[in-house]
């Protein structure tokens, strides 16, 4: 699950969790809070992290935006 959450957001895993500083590329304010609150999310249970993973291809999808699967 979480490798999914990171192929949509075009980061690594580690970066997701924390574990790696985020790439200087994705480093603007927005998108570090939206990483900020997506690594809390990992702390989820593993059902309350897929409809997170659903919600974020859904909208995703709904602009057009192409997600790795």
């Amino acid at each position: 699950m979480l490798a999914d959450l990171a192929r949509a957001l075009r980061i690594t895993t580690d970066e997701l969790l924390g574990l790696a500083p985020v790439r200087d590329d994705l480093a603007t304010p927005r998108t570090a809070r939206l990483l900020a609150r997506l690594r809390r999310a990992a702390d989820l249970p593993a059902h309350d992290q897929r409809a997170v993973i659903t919600l974020v291809e859904a909208r995703t999808d709904k602009r057009g935006l192409d997600h790795a699967t």
